[in-house]
Parts: structure tokens; sequence; C-alpha cells
């Protein structure tokens, strides 16, 4: 008994160092199963960022055959990874390498895109530039301000699609503009050899001015000139042209007289709702609004106006904010309620403390001054 014993003793004890190398090689091979699994993960994590990243540039503008080639590589590293689960020992150690590949690429791609269409766009601007130089006289302020605007655009835009839509403004709006230089120089042309069309134009522009308050400037003067020249035995050619050529910015000052007196007219529903709302700038804004009519009523010359028009587009955008930001928690009682300012000639309509429509309302009497209060239904 004590030699069996003996015997097999040893047989156990020879099966230790063995189990003990397989869980060794066991581990070792987890281990590596799970760098290969995390390794994989990141891939598939930065593969995922580069095709959304891809597909959002080609919405910006980025064309698609210019990220054609990242994704061919992209779809032939996805190939390369497929079988990740097979290999026992650490996968391609490029697979990092490749991915900053493509996010280099793509950035030089964007770049690429981003320089090509604002160059586009700057050589459109140079063009409109060169174009207002040459024809300024015949150029309203408007446009003067929009090539301001586009100025400031092709710096502050940045993406390919925004550049080349700019790029599509520029050159629309430029155009229009040269139709109407051509227009206007046709029509002053036309005038000339008609004198008296010339002078016609010239007394209803004058008529125009006055009825603003504008400074019509040497154009009544210049406009009698012309009407002795063409009574006269001489040749009214010389006073004709001189007419003409001072017609422009007479025409120009009419014509930002009516877009200023239009955009005050349009910015008055705001404010009175403003005021008759109660908002925290509504009795400012309404105090502004009243200056600007003020303003407006005495301007007499093209930069008088313009000085207007600017507070007025200052303005506007702030009486909308200023509503939009107190809508709600007004001290109206809740449900369906409906007041009147008799000082605005406003009515505002509520729902549970919320302003959900405004309207002008006339609760004046005939001959008799209006009485000014509020009272809510």
């Amino acid at each position: 008994m004590d030699t069996d014993s003996s015997r097999t003793a040893p047989r156990r004890g020879w099966r230790k160092p063995a189990a003990v190398a397989v869980a060794v090689l066991v581990a070792a091979l987890v281990g590596v199963t799970g760098r290969d699994l995390t390794s994989h993960l990141q891939y598939r994590q930065d593969a995922g960022v580069l095709t959304r990243q891809w597909t959002g540039e080609e919405r910006d503008g980025v064309a698609p055959s210019r990220l054609a080639p990242l994704r061919a590589e992209l779809r032939r590293l996805d190939a390369e990874r497929a079988g990740w689960w097979w290999h026992p020992w650490p996968g391609d150690p490029g697979a990092d390498e490749a991915i900053a590949r493509l996010r280099a690429g793509t950035a030089r791609v964007w770049d690429a895109a981003v320089s090509e269409a604002r160059s586009r766009a700057q050589a459109a601007l140079a063009a409109s530039s060169a174009f207002a130089a040459a024809n300024a006289p015949d150029l309203t302020p408007a446009f003067t301000e929009q090539l301001a605007a586009w100025r400031a655009a092709a710096g502050s835009t940045a993406t390919p699609a925004g550049l080349e839509r700019l790029s599509g403004s520029i050159s629309a709006g430029t155009v229009a503009a040269q139709a109407q230089v051509a227009a206007q120089r046709a029509a002053r042309a036309a005038l000339t050899a008609s004198p008296e069309a010339l002078i016609a134009r010239a007394r209803s522009l004058t008529a125009r001015a006055q009825a603003g308050n504008l400074d019509p400037g040497p154009v009544p003067a210049l406009a009698d000139q012309l009407g002795s020249a063409v009574a006269g035995p001489g040749d009214p050619g010389a006073a004709s042209a001189r007419l003409a050529g001072a017609l422009p910015a007479l025409q120009d000052l009419v014509g930002l007289n009516d877009q200023v007196d239009a955009q005050l007219h349009a910015m008055m529903p705001s404010v009175e709702q403003a005021f008759a709302e109660g908002t925290p700038g509504g009795a400012a804004a309404t105090s502004t609004y009243q200056g600007l009519t003020t303003a407006f009523a005495a301007a007499r010359t093209a930069p008088e106006l313009q000085a207007v028009q600017q507070q007025a587009q200052a303005l506007a955008p702030a009486v909308a904010a200023d509503l939009a930001a107190n809508r709600c928690g007004h001290p109206v009682p809740a449900g369906h309620v409906v007041t009147l300012n008799l000082t605005a000639q406003e009515m505002v309509f509520y729902e549970d403390g919320c302003a959900v429509r405004a309207t002008p309302a006339t609760t004046g009497r005939p001959e008799l001054r209006t009485p000014t209060g509020h009272f809510a239904i």
C-alpha cells in the first residue's frame, strides 16, 4: 500500500505546472483580446466621427468628389478591421496612424474648399467695388450700404456654401445695379434730348422734395435756367446737361425719404404694442421712436435722413426682442383678456397672461380730444 501511494503522488504533482501554464496562456489571450477590443472600439468611434464630419462638410458646400478618396480609404480600413477578433495578438498598429492621416486629409480638403470659395467671393466683390467706384454718381445709397454688407460678409462667412451664396448675391446685385445705372443714363439722355420733358421731371421732383421738407438743391434754379434757354434764341444744350446732371441726386434724396418713411411706419405698431403691454423697454422705445419721427420731419439732406434710418434700423430689432422676451407674465387676469391703451390707441389680446395679438384701435370722438388712460375687459 505504501508503495502504491508513493507512485501516484508524483503524478498529481506533475499536473500543477501544466495547469499554471494553461492559465497563464488563457490570461494572456484574454488580455490581448481585451486590448484588441478596446482598439477596435476606438477605431469605430473615430471612423464614425469622420463619417459624420464628411456628411456635415458636404452640407456646408464641400463637393462630394473631394471627399470620395477619403471615404474609399476608410472603407478599405473597415475591410481590414472586419476580422479583428480572429487574431490573438494586437491588430494592425497602423490603424491609429491611418485615422490621423484621414483627419489631416479632411482638414486639407476643407481648407481648400473654403479658400477657393472665398477667392471667388472676393473676385466678385472686387468687380462690384470697381463698378461702384466708376459709377458712384449714379448709384443709390442702398447699393453703397449693400456693398459694405458684402465686404463684412466676405470676411465673416466661414463655409464654402455660404461663400458661394455670397458670390451669387454679389453678382446678382451688381448686375441689377448695372441695369439701373444704364436705365438712369438712358433716361437722362432722353430728357436731355427733350428739354421740356427734363423741366417737367425737375419740377415734379422739386414738388415732392418740398412736400417732404427736403432740400431740392440747385434743381429749381437749373430748371428755371433751362426754361429761359428754351424760350430764348440760344441753344439749350448746356442748360439741359447741367439740369440732367443734378437730377439723380434729388431723385435719390426723394427715394431715401420715402424709404425711411416706410421704415418708421412699419415699426410703429410694434412700438405701440410694447408701450401698451408695458414691457421693460416699451417706454424707452416709444420715446426713441417719437424722437426719430421728429428728426425725420426736420431732416432735409441725405446725411440727416441716413442718421434717422440707422437709428430706426437699430430700434426695430430691439423692440422685437423686447416683445418676444416679455410675451408672458403680464399682470392681467387669467383666461382671455383684451386691454385697450387709450394713450397708444392699441388693443392687446392676452391668454393666461401671455400676449397673443395686438392691433391699433381708434377710440376718438369727432372734434373731441381722445381721453388717455388704460382699461381692460
